[in-house]
């Protein structure tokens, strides 16, 4: 009858292989090729990381997490900032300290 809605939260993260995931699921749900219950089991699976790789999985929660702040921090520092190696060093050990505080934080 139309009387009863389904709010379901959705992981809001930047990553595109879950985008990709979700947009998929999204358009197989939209074009009749899975029922709303395939849907909601395929989503729950995407969730729990199931068809992603371990790698993946790996860099996406901490303790993995903490190799990219460095990576990350080290490289914006030299492309976006015109930095040097030895500026990349300490974009890097800035980049360790911030994701140490936040694992810290999320603990």
């Amino acid at each position: 009858d139309g009387g009863f809605e389904l709010h379901r939260k959705v992981p809001y993260d930047y990553d595109s292989e879950y985008q990709d995931i979700y947009f998929r699921i999204a358009m197989a749900l939209i074009g009749g090729h899975i029922t709303v219950h395939e849907a909601l089991l395929y989503q729950s699976e995407a969730n729990r990381g199931v068809h992603t790789a371990g790698s993946g999985r790996f860099l996406r929660d901490f303790p993995g997490r903490l190799i990219l702040y460095p990576l990350q921090a080290s490289m914006c520092a030299i492309i976006f900032f015109g930095g040097e190696w030895n500026d990349a060093l300490v974009a890097a050990i800035c980049g360790l300290a911030a994701g140490l505080v936040e694992y810290a934080l999320s603990c």
